[in-house]
């Protein structure tokens, strides 16, 4: 249950607001606070340093580490942060896009969860997708997280979909009729129509060397395509235009992107063609996930 101080507390303060001790302090421990708590979120902060996002994101999403690389491109998407009596405790991500934003991460530290410190985060990038004239807002999550399924519920959010991740090792392919180009460089037909609708909105998050839009090329025609980052490293998604195809050797082609020691890549991909491939040569699964989308209205703003 949330004391009720704090879910009277209202952040939009930048400065943040004392709050007394005795309205958070059941279950935090007392290393946290004196005689008040001082709680604030802050968007895009300029002062967050490397080794205490690290140190939070180890305890919130302990199998998918941040380097100090990724941290350096952290403008690419909004974040937000929280911070008790300077401590930072909680932040959320969401991709910066004019149509359709994807939230990317919500994380708060154990000690602090359950004090609706989440739903003030996602209240915050709701209403500026809000602000920004967006129809809807997209996230990822896995399909046994209960507590964030139930969050996300309750903000409207509806499952609009289901995607697997999987975990492959990047070998070279060893064909000379196949390779990955960079979508810039990819000769374009005259009638861009003939291009997915997707794989043209994707193209706009081509942000090299952070992320690449690569397509996969059979005898020069696209076979597939993805948003692969290698500092990850990971395609999502992860896309195969036609059915017979080596899923193996698709992924090989990422080894000339591939950094030095991270090529046991994660995939996500929601294509069905690309999930029965992936099934059929026994490709290790890490976890299934939903998609969940929630259109936006004037109560976001």
């Amino acid at each position: 249950m949330i004391p009720s101080t704090l879910a009277q507390f209202d952040f939009s303060q930048p400065e943040g607001m004392s709050i007394p001790a005795s309205a958070l302090a059941e279950g935090v421990p007392n290393r946290y606070y004196g005689s008040a708590m001082v709680a604030s979120i802050e968007h895009d902060p300029a002062d967050l340093t490397f080794e205490e996002f690290a140190s939070l994101n180890d305890v919130c999403f302990p199998h998918e580490p941040v380097s100090e690389a990724s941290f350096a491109n952290r403008s690419s998407p909004h974040m937000w942060t929280v911070r008790v009596n300077g401590l930072l405790v909680g932040y959320s991500s969401m991709s910066r896009s004019s149509k359709a934003p994807h939230i990317k991460r919500i994380g708060i530290h154990p000690d602090f969860r359950s004090r609706g410190f989440a739903k003030r985060l996602m209240k915050r990038m709701l209403s500026l997708a809000a602000e920004e004239s967006v129809c809807e807002v997209r996230l990822l999550v896995e399909q046994d997280n209960d507590a964030a399924i139930g969050l996300y519920r309750s903000f409207n959010f509806e499952v609009t979909g289901e995607s697997v991740q999987f975990s492959s090792v990047v070998r070279s392919s060893g064909s000379e009729a196949h390779r990955a180009v960079p979508i810039d460089e990819y000769d374009w037909p005259r009638d861009r129509l003939h291009l997915p609708e997707s794989l043209q909105m994707l193209a706009k998050r081509h942000n090299p060397p952070h992320s690449l839009v690569l397509l996969f090329l059979e005898e020069e025609t696209p076979i597939g395509y993805a948003l692969f980052c290698p500092d990850y490293p990971g395609c999502s998604p992860f896309v195969l235009l036609r059915d017979s195809v080596a899923v193996e050797q698709v992924v090989g082609l990422l080894n000339d992107y591939a950094l030095p020691g991270k090529r046991n890549v994660k995939i996500t991909t929601a294509d069905s063609k690309a999930i029965a491939t992936f099934t059929q040569v026994g490709t290790h699964v890490n976890y299934r996930l939903f998609e969940m989308t929630k259109r936006l209205t004037s109560s976001d703003e």
